[in-house]
């Protein structure tokens, strides 16, 4: 994680902190004490001669200016209130907005987000097909999706299904090598505007999504569209993006660093914004889905951190023993390098025992 995320992910912990009410209220001086920024943001040109204290006080201020600016930007979705350097949640009912938000703030959470990416590539089909409108048909192609289980297991038969919508020619030298099951060619989202007629060419679009707010882990998935891409012949070029959870923004609404920006980037806001909630409310059967994968992954969460803690104890016993098998082991080195060992010296009392009687 670069330096420079630092204060945005300590405003998602802030949040997380309020929405699960282990605290009412967090002031902008409650976050030097309560909440670890691992180290200051990267220094520029222009804080060369800042001392660290000064630093720490510059990433606590962009923290919450983080948070002024999410509640600003997302509106209705925005469950929170910051005002006179306090934010607080509350105690308001849940909308579609803010379950949504509530949704994604969970993708972004490392110990649920594994546990939450199949139902984050489902929202974000979701997403793009109302971004795209009624005219563009979108698939979910993600191992195990419902679109994936009625097209096909294997990356072939994807690739076969979807050549006519594409208006793209397979290339039949690659697809011969692919596997006949799994794999589902480094696309999860594929989104087509087609012309519906004999003639080759159409608007297309190949989606990654990453479940995650850690940047090399969705960067890393950036580009994988480009195998799916290199399955055909395309007589115009697909767009590619990339559909992250995460907040990745400055506060002043530029993506935190543009060269991690590779693709088309649909984060956090772009998402809500696409999901136009305000106009289209959630399906209900799409609602329980998103309040069940919560539920299911934050209780498989506890599980883990329950193991985790038991492994830990575990650990400490038996570190706690190891001194003794090392005192009898240190005393057999210092018994051999005298020369005897300690089944030797009871050897010699024998003898002296027989002379005795």
């Amino acid at each position: 994680m670069s330096l420079v995320e630092r204060p945005q992910r300590v405003a998602d912990e802030i949040e997380w902190v309020l929405l699960k009410e282990l605290s009412t209220e967090i002031s902008r001086g409650d976050i030097a004490v309560d909440f670890s920024f691992d180290g200051v943001p990267e220094r520029r040109s222009a804080d060369i001669e800042l001392e660290p204290d000064t630093m720490l006080e510059r990433a606590i201020d962009d923290c919450f200016d983080h948070l002024v600016y999410r509640a600003a930007t997302f509106a209705g979705s925005y469950v929170f209130d910051v005002s006179r350097d306090v934010i607080r949640k509350p105690n308001v009912a849940e909308t579609d907005q803010s379950l949504v938000y509530r949704f994604l703030l969970s993708c972004s959470r490392t110990e649920l987000s594994q546990a939450l990416s199949a139902s984050f590539s489902d929202l974000c089909k979701l997403a793009l097909q109302r971004f795209l409108g009624s005219r563009a048909k979108v698939w979910n192609v993600d191992a195990g999706s419902s679109d994936r289980k009625a097209i096909g297991t294997s990356t072939e038969q994807v690739a076969r299904f979807l050549e006519p919508h594409l208006a793209a020619k397979v290339n039949e030298d690659y697809i011969s090598h692919l596997p006949d099951i799994g794999g589902d060619g480094g696309v999860d989202l594929i989104a087509t505007f087609g012309f519906e007629d004999a003639a080759h060419g159409a608007v297309a679009l190949l989606g990654q999504c990453a479940s995650s707010s850690d940047t090399k882990y969705w960067r890393d998935k950036i580009y994988q569209p480009l195998r799916f891409k290199s399955l055909f012949t395309w007589t115009s070029k697909p767009v590619l993006a990339s559909f992250i959870p995460y907040v990745y923004r400055s506060a002043n609404g530029a993506w935190l660093n543009p060269i991690n920006v590779g693709t088309l980037l649909f984060d956090r806001y772009r998402l809500i914004r696409a999901l136009n909630l305000e106009q289209e409310p959630l399906p209900t059967p799409f609602k329980a889905m998103i309040l069940d994968a919560m539920s299911a992954a934050e209780k498989k969460a506890k599980v883990k951190k329950k193991r985790s803690q038991k492994t830990v104890l575990k650990k400490g016993k038996s570190a706690k023993k190891a001194p003794k098998n090392i005192n009898k082991t240190a005393t057999k080195e210092t018994a051999l390098k005298n020369g005897r060992s300690l089944g030797s010296r009871n050897a010699k009392k024998a003898p002296a025992r027989t002379k005795s009687r």
